[in-house]
């Protein structure tokens, strides 16, 4: 149940975030490029659909990854031990 929860929590703070983040590093990596190009220099600012593809399946894997570890973790609690510890 415990897992659950957590898993669920955790897929749903990656759902939410994968926006957010798409969103703020368009508009992090245009303020940068703005910044750079000069007279002499100029960079241009290209997105792709591969690129979007990519941050998401990074940020998914990532995300999936350290929910594995915490629900390891997790498992290898000892509840009672815990709750039994002196303060």
């Amino acid at each position: 149940m415990l897992s659950r929860r957590s898993l669920l929590a955790g897929l749903l703070g990656a759902v939410l975030a994968i926006p957010l983040g798409l969103a703020f590093g368009t508009a992090i990596s245009a303020v940068i490029i703005q910044s750079v190009n000069t007279e002499t220099v100029r960079l241009p600012l290209v997105f792709t659909p591969y690129t979007y593809t990519f941050a998401i399946i990074i940020v998914s894997a990532a995300s999936a990854l350290s929910a594995l570890i915490v629900l390891r973790k997790l498992r290898q609690l000892d509840l009672i031990g815990a709750l039994k510890a002196p303060e």
